[in-house]
């Protein structure tokens, strides 16, 4: 009796994550932005948010991360990204200077951004913001895609999800 005892609190000792059990807690503050999409078999996409327009907060957060975080990345996935939206191009009724600069290649590119994406399924810190008078805290950025792949098989459209997690140990932080 007293051998079993033994075995089996030492296995149970040894499958105790002792980290978890010695180091405080920390308690963050979190929020969660969801974006989810469906891609054609054509490569269509389009947006499954409805009213919300979490889009539009993905791209502006994206971005930002990119121009102003300035993220030391080993590996990283380029993403050329509209920066006028289609729907503000002239119309062909009436005569403009401007016309001609979407027939050249710098005309067309000058309507996209070259963005650096961070990693997915890593932590990484975007800098230390707070509340106006409050001490600034680290805020850190994790990103987390889903792809459903037997909803392509069935239908030939795929359901996406991703998901930007920010976290700080600060309330106005985040």
């Amino acid at each position: 009796f007293a051998f079993s005892l033994a075995t089996g609190l030492f296995s149970f000792t040894r499958t105790l994550d002792w980290s978890r059990w010695l180091t405080r807690r920390t308690r963050y503050y979190e929020r969660t932005i969801s974006q989810k999409t469906v891609r054609t078999a054509y490569g269509g996409v389009s947006s499954l948010d409805g009213d919300t327009k979490n889009s539009v907060l993905v791209k502006a957060l994206q971005h930002y991360v990119d121009q102003e975080c300035r993220l030391q990345l080993r590996t990283a996935e380029l993403v050329l990204s509209a920066v006028q939206n289609p729907k503000e191009r002239s119309h062909y009724f009436y005569d403009s200077d401007d016309e001609d600069e979407g027939r050249t290649l710098h005309g067309t590119l000058s309507k996209y951004s070259l963005v650096t994406k961070p990693p997915h399924r890593v932590w990484h810190h975007v800098g230390s913001y707070g509340a106006k008078g409050a001490v600034p805290c680290a805020v850190e950025l994790y990103i987390d895609a889903d792809e459903d792949e037997a909803s392509e098989k069935e239908s030939g459209v795929k359901h996406c999800t991703l998901n930007f997690y920010l976290r700080s140990t600060g309330e106005g932080s985040v």
